[in-house]
C-alpha cells in the first residue's frame, strides 16, 4: 500500500466526517471548543494532535497499520459532537463532561467509513474507537494485575491488539494541552511497565489472544450439562479465574467451577435436562443448531482426535 493511497484514504475520511457533521446529526463544530478543564485544545486541535502521536509512534509500521491508527485517531472523539453526550457537571462552572463518547465515536466511525465503501477497516477502527477509554480508566485506578490481565483478555476477544488500545489512549491523554505534562508521561510509562508484566504472566505474546483454561466441552462435562443460557455466566467465570491467577491449573479450575454452579438450581435443573431428548425431528434439528450457536460463543472447540 502506497502512501498516496493513505493519504486518499485519510483525504475521503475527513470529507465522510464533514459530510456527516453538516447533513447526518445535530452537533458542534469540528472545532468547537470542549469546555474542560482537562482540555486546553479545541476537539480539532485536540484530535490533530492525536494524529500526529499515533504517527510518531508508530514511525516504521507497515501501511496498513498505519491507515487504521490515522483513521481511529481521527474517529476517536466524534461522539463528543453528538450534544446528547454533552453534560454540563453538576456543581461545576463552564464544565461538560462527555461519559459515553467513546461508544457513539464507534457507532459514527462505522457509518463514515461504510458510507466511503472503506468496510474492511470498520473492525478495526471502531474497535480502537470504543476502547480507548479503558486505559485512561487502568491508570486512574491504580488497577492491580488481574484488571490489567482483564484488559487484555477482553480486547482481544475484540480481535485487537491490546498495545494498539493502549497507544491510542497515551496518544489522546498526551493531546489534552500543547505541554504535556510530565506527570502523565509518568503514569502512563507506568501502566505501559504494568501491561507488559501481564503479559509476561500469561505466557503468551503481544498479539496473542488468551485462551481459558476450561474450553466449553470440558465445562459441559464437569457440571454435567448441555449448551444453554446459563453458558455464558459460567464461561465468563471461568474466563476470570486466569485473570485472577494465570498460572491456575485445569484441576485447580475445575474445583472452583464445581464450588461456584454445582449448588445452583439452574444447572441442576439444567443437568436433570440434559438426559431429557425429543423424538421430533424438528425439535431435534432446532436444538442441533442451538446447540452449536452456544458451543461457538463458549469458546467450544472440535475435540482433537490425534494422537
Amino acid at each position: 500500500m502506497s502512501l498516496l493511497y493513505t493519504s486518499l484514504i485519510v483525504i475521503c475520511t475527513l470529507i465522510g466526517i464533514a459530510l456527516y457533521i453538516q447533513y447526518l446529526v445535530k452537533s458542534n463544530n469540528l472545532d468547537m471548543n470542549q469546555n474542560n478543564p482537562n482540555h486546553t485544545l479545541s476537539l480539532w486541535e485536540h484530535t490533530m494532535q492525536v494524529v500526529n502521536n499515533v504517527l510518531e509512534k508508530y514511525p516504521e509500521v507497515d501501511e496498513e497499520k498505519r491507515v487504521i491508527l490515522i483513521l481511529s485517531a481521527l474517529c476517536h472523539d466524534l461522539g463528543k459532537l453528538y450534544q446528547d453526550i454533552q453534560k454540563p457537571k453538576e456543581g461545576a462552572i463552564n464544565h461538560i463532561t462527555y461519559i459515553g463518547h467513546e461508544q457513539e465515536s464507534s457507532e459514527i466511525a462505522s457509518l463514515i467509513l461504510k458510507f466511503l465503501k472503506l468496510e474492511p477497516y470498520i473492525q478495526q477502527v471502531s474497535g480502537l474507537a470504543k476502547s480507548h477509554m479503558q486505559p485512561h480508566s487502568l491508570s486512574r485506578d491504580n488497577s492491580g494485575p488481574k484488571a490489567l490481565r482483564k484488559f487484555i483478555r477482553t480486547i482481544g476477544e475484540l480481535s485487537l491488539n491490546w498495545l494498539d488500545v493502549f497507544n491510542l489512549s497515551v496518544a489522546d491523554a498526551y493531546s489534552k494541552s500543547k505541554d504535556i505534562d510530565p506527570l502523565i508521561v509518568q503514569n502512563y510509562k507506568e501502566l505501559e511497565n504494568s501491561l507488559n508484566e501481564a503479559v509476561l504472566s500469561l505466557s503468551i505474546k503481544t498479539d496473542e489472544k488468551i485462551k481459558p483454561i476450561l474450553d466449553g466441552n470440558e465445562i459441559m462435562t464437569i457440571l454435567g450439562i448441555k449448551p444453554g443460557p446459563k453458558m455464558k455466566e459460567v464461561t465468563e467465570f471461568v474466563k476470570e479465574l486466569k485473570d485472577d491467577n494465570p498460572n491456575i491449573t485445569k484441576e485447580e479450575a475445575a474445583t472452583k467451577l464445581k464450588e461456584r454452579f454445582l449448588s445452583s438450581p439452574t444447572i441442576k435443573e439444567a443437568a436433570k435436562d440434559k438426559n431429557k431428548t425429543s423424538s421430533c425431528s424438528q425439535h431435534l434439528l432446532n436444538q442441533k443448531g442451538n446447540d452449536q450457536a452456544v458451543q461457538d460463543s463458549a469458546g467450544w472447540t472440535q475435540p482433537d482426535f490425534k494422537d
